[in-house]
């Protein structure tokens, strides 16, 4: 858990010591908490990627954006964060007031749920029950401008869309 620091370049984490009976060769770290995330191996952990993100806006919400960190060792305790990651960024045009968009690719590739994260190498491997959508909301609602484009940032992990994305737009009237 973050203690210090928060909205800035470094931070004083208040660690937990796993207690599994192996010996690790670093001090892991996952950001945000989450009590999803754990432990999966010594080079791997386990954490969850939201397929229901927020809406906000000029970006995506807030601890939507998993990082992790593994020092070289377990005497070292500087944390050297890499996001999981990547973002797509969709700009819209219209006059209407939506309540979400959702992003799919057109075959159907995970983007949401439990994956493993390679901490050495950040390769990411989603579980086989992984979402194959993402969603991000506003309950009030999201007016879009048919002149100045309404940027929505949807959180994804690293993925290539073979052939294609698609986007569906829910309106206040679904």
């Amino acid at each position: 858990l973050l203690k210090t620091g928060a909205g800035t370049t470094e931070g004083c984490f208040l660690g937990v010591d796993y207690e599994s009976g192996e010996k690790y060769d670093g001090n892991y770290a996952i950001y945000p908490y989450s009590y999803k995330n754990e432990m999966y191996d010594e080079e791997t952990v386990k954490l969850y990627i939201d397929y229901l993100q927020p809406y906000k806006k000029g970006g995506f919400a807030k601890e939507m954006n998993p990082m992790v960190a593994k020092t070289a060792d377990t005497d070292d305790f500087t944390l050297r964060f890499r996001n999981v990651c990547g973002l797509v960024k969709v700009s819209i045009l219209g006059n209407e007031k939506i309540t979400g968009a959702l992003l799919s690719g057109y075959d159907d590739e995970p983007l949401g749920g439990m994956c493993r994260v390679n901490v050495d190498d950040m390769t990411v491997t989603m579980e086989a029950d992984a979402s194959s959508y993402v969603y991000v909301y506003d309950e009030d609602g999201i007016q879009l401008d048919p002149e100045v484009p309404t940027d929505i940032w949807f959180v994804v992990p690293p993925t290539v869309f073979e052939n294609g994305l698609y986007l569906y737009l829910t309106d206040m009237n679904d």
